[in-house]
């Protein structure tokens, strides 16, 4: 049996593919308690699964540290709140972080690449820079 599955409220609701007024059963999106005909119990348990997979994000911080002569000088801290911002604030950290280095460094050509560096850089006399990720436990 084939379902057409649509989201009321905080519940998803199996309804026949063929009888679209005809519902089989919902699942709780909160709790995924399930309620109905057991027909229905695994294609609504599939897509509750797979609807968490894209829209549950752990809340993320992507941190540039700058410490000087073993001394924590700045952090500057990127915070990711869901996939689509997990790129955007991945390239704002390492544009950062190399335009610390290249502020420091002050080369000819400024650096481009984060690839030369890895995670983290530090000049032998007591600059350093790394780039950490962390995730964000909310407050309860």
């Amino acid at each position: 049996m084939e379902f057409i599955i649509k989201k009321r409220g905080n519940f998803f609701k199996a309804y026949d593919k063929e009888d679209p007024k005809t519902s089989y059963g919902s699942i709780s999106i909160k709790t995924g308690k399930f309620n109905g005909n057991t027909v229905a119990l695994i294609p609504l348990t599939e897509h509750l699964k797979k609807w968490k997979e894209i829209n549950t994000y752990t809340p993320q911080c992507i941190n540039v540290i700058e410490v000087m002569n073993g001394i924590l000088s700045s952090v500057r801290s990127f915070p990711v709140y869901n996939k689509l911002e997990e790129n955007i604030q991945s390239r704002n950290a390492e544009k950062e972080f190399l335009d610390l280095v290249t502020e420091y460094e002050k080369p000819e050509v400024p650096f481009t690449d984060i690839e030369e560096f890895g995670d983290n850089y530090h000049d032998m006399n007591g600059y350093e820079l790394c780039i950490t990720w962390g995730t964000l436990n909310p407050v309860k």
